[in-house]
């Protein structure tokens, strides 16, 4: 695979081009793109992606495609997409975590792929610990080695396989003691901030409005971290539940998961989304 072709892969794997593929059209623009530089034999884009990614799996696994085995292997396999939520690059302060899963627990993803160094990586898991309470690192299967010497053993590690599956390494332990407030506030949104509010403490500050979130978090300052954990788990499932893409999943290719996951279109656009894919196109 040229690395030229690589560039073009991403972009094909990307928030835009799905948003693309809702529109009237847009699967002729993305085959014209594919037709120029790949030479993948298909009927439709369906096929297509299905074929790329098979060939990222063996000769380009990006960062894009551990995002989308964390969604086929354990929000699609593991959790079966009930009861669960899903996001990809969730800033936590100066660092973002490239997933977070929630079900019962909040849980934090770095992925290290094997074109990437460990030079931020204690940085980032500092502030993941802060944060969630499972941080996980996802390496290729032959860094398992490599990763364990760089991190401590709080931290959970998982591999992907050659044979494209997430083995568990080592479980992490519980972050709820490292929690620190000024972190879980400040990934918090102001209707959640202000519905916690309400619920802890019966009142909003009776101050500015520009000074009303600065009190709220010297209350929240004053909750104890298994609270914070919990709210901070709540408001995260209340954002963007799973579930509501269910029937979607097993109509698009599988390669498309993390995006679908990710995604918050109107239903119109979901069933054009999985009409274009199966369009008929060569």
């Amino acid at each position: 695979m040229r690395i030229s072709d690589k560039y073009l892969i991403s972009n094909l794997f990307s928030k835009a081009t799905l948003e693309l593929l809702t529109e009237n059209d847009g699967h002729i623009q993305v085959a014209n793109n594919i037709l120029k530089h790949l030479d993948v034999n298909y009927r439709a884009l369906f096929d297509a992606y299905n074929s790329i990614y098979k060939m990222m799996m063996t000769g380009y696994r990006n960062e894009y495609v551990f995002k989308n085995a964390i969604a086929e292997k354990i929000i699609k396999g593991r959790h079966k997409m009930a009861n669960v939520s899903y996001f990809t690059e969730f800033r936590v302060r100066k660092v973002i975590a490239d997933c977070v899963v929630v079900n019962g627990s909040t849980s934090a993803y770095e992925i290290k792929t094997e074109f990437d160094t460990y030079n931020r990586l204690q940085n980032q898991l500092s502030f993941y610990k802060n944060a969630f309470e499972k941080v996980y690192v996802v390496v290729p299967e032959n860094d398992v080695k490599k990763l364990l010497i760089e991190i401590s053993d709080d931290i959970g590690v998982l591999s992907l396989t050659k044979k494209y599956t997430l083995n568990v390494v080592r479980e992490p332990t519980s972050n709820i003691d490292n929690l620190e407030h000024e972190i879980v506030f400040d990934c918090l949104n102001k209707n959640e901030i202000y519905n916690l509010t309400l619920k802890h403490f019966g009142f909003l500050p009776n101050v500015q409005p520009a000074f009303v979130r600065g009190e709220c978090r010297k209350l929240f300052s004053q909750l104890p971290k298994s609270t914070i954990n919990d709210e901070f788990r709540l408001a995260l499932k209340s954002r963007h539940e799973i579930l509501k893409h269910k029937e979607s999943a097993y109509k698009i290719p599988s390669s498309l998961l993390s995006l679908l996951f990710t995604s918050n279109f109107s239903e119109k656009k979901y069933e054009k989304l999985i009409y274009n894919l199966n369009e008929v196109i060569a």
